[in-house]
C-alpha cells in the first residue's frame, strides 16, 4: 500500500532502500528528514547554501554527494548514518544523494506560487519537512518512532 502512495513520482526501487533506512532509523529512535526531489533544478531554491563554500558539514556534503540509497552494502548505511545528523538528506528520483546535513530553507517564493500558508507545526524538523514536500516527497523519522510522509504540503501517510 506505501509503495502505491509514494510509487506515483518515485521509482519503486528507490522507495524501497528509503523506506528501510527510515524504517532502521526508528527502530534506532533516531529523528531524520529525506526528500526526494521532483526536479534537481529546484535545490538551489529549498537549499539556499548549497553550492556555497563557506556552507556547514561541507566536508561531509562533499563526501557523499553523488552516493545512492539503492547501493545497500556501503552507500545506503553511510547515507542513513549521516541522516541522523541535523539537516536533511537530499535525493533525487533514482536514489542519489544530492546534498546531505543541510537546512530546508523558508521557501517563501514556493509558498506563494503555490499559495499556500505556511502551518505553524511543532518543531523544527516536522516544519522542514512540510516546506521541503513542497519539492518533491518529504519523510520524516521522528526519535520517537513514527514516520511522515509529506507532498504538496499534505501529510500522505504515517507509519507507527
Amino acid at each position: 500500500y506505501i509503495n502505491q502512495i509514494l510509487s506515483k513520482t518515485i521509482p519503486e526501487e528507490t522507495i524501497l532502500h528509503l523506506l528501510r533506512s527510515a524504517i532502521d532509523l526508528s527502530f534506532e529512535h533516531r529523528g531524520a528528514l529525506f526528500c526526494v526531489l521532483d526536479k534537481a533544478r529546484d535545490l538551489a531554491d529549498m537549499v539556499p547554501d548549497h553550492k556555497k563554500k563557506t556552507r556547514a558539514n561541507r566536508i561531509l556534503r562533499k563526501t557523499l554527494y553523488g552516493l545512492n540509497i539503492k547501493q545497500w552494502q556501503y552507500e545506503r548505511q553511510l547515507i542513513t548514518s549521516a541522516a541522523a545528523t541535523d539537516g536533511a538528506v537530499i535525493l533525487s528520483p533514482d536514489g542519489k544523494v544530492l546534498d546531505v546535513a543541510c537546512m530546508i530553507g523558508p521557501c517563501i517564493n514556493r509558498i506563494q506560487d503555490l499559495e499556500l500558508k505556511d502551518p505553524s507545526t511543532p518543531g523544527s524538523r516536522s516544519s522542514a519537512a512540510w516546506r521541503a514536500s513542497l519539492y518533491g516527497l518529504s519523510l520524516k523519522v521522528s526519535a520517537d518512532g513514527p514516520i511522515v510522509g509529506y507532498r504538496m504540503g499534505e501529510q500522505i501517510l504515517q507509519i507507527g
